[in-house]
């Protein structure tokens, strides 16, 4: 790509990528017992949240996603 044709960050597509894991941590009493617990990641962010109701992925990952700047700009620019 020439130097000319060099794309303004509005026109960058951004596609932010997350790491989801689940695993299964048994009570220490009972390995038969325990609960799934998880982790998400962005990839090139150095952030991993973890978490024990699956139901939070989603609002780990809007949150993370409301966190990277140039998201921000475009979706503030969507709702001009």
């Amino acid at each position: 790509m020439a130097m000319t044709d060099a794309k303004s960050p509005s026109q960058l597509t951004l596609r932010p990528v997350f790491i989801v894991r689940l695993w299964w941590e048994p009570d220490d009493a009972d390995s038969n017992h325990g609960e799934w617990r998880g982790s998400v990641e962005l990839l090139g962010v150095d952030k991993k949240i973890y978490f024990r109701e699956l139901s939070q992925v989603s609002e780990i990952i809007a949150a993370a996603l409301g966190e990277i700047p140039i998201l921000k700009n475009l979706t503030e620019e969507k709702n001009k």
